[in-house]
């Protein structure tokens, strides 16, 4: 069941700790609240674990949620710097240069360059 789960679970989540809210996150990724909703309660069921303390005020992060949100968060950034790393070199923007030169030069004059 684990393999259902999607970034877009991911994002969800991360939304939902950081607004402290379901409406807050739904409105800020776009989505309507019953969808948010939907896809917490997909990602809960899927991992089994509850993430998230629900009142009628609040949403909490439960123990789990906590220990969860900075391996999500690490994920996402992750992800989002794969994917700019992809689109640079899809247009040639990125690259390796080698660079053979004396150790002074390298210590001394390379880094005010670069």
């Amino acid at each position: 069941m684990l393999s259902s789960i999607s970034l877009r679970h991911m994002r969800v989540f991360a939304a939902v700790a950081d607004h402290g809210s379901f409406s807050a996150a739904a409105e800020v990724l776009g989505l309507t609240p019953p969808a948010l909703t939907s896809t917490i309660r997909q990602f809960e069921e899927a991992t089994g674990a509850a993430l998230f303390d629900r009142t009628t005020r609040q949403v909490t992060l439960t123990q789990t949620g906590e220990r969860f949100l900075p391996i999500a968060r690490r994920l996402l950034a992750d992800f989002e710097e794969a994917l700019g790393d992809l689109d640079a070199l899809s247009k040639g923007v990125g690259g390796k240069i080698t660079i053979a030169a004396a150790p002074s030069v390298l210590t001394r004059i390379l880094p005010a360059v670069f």
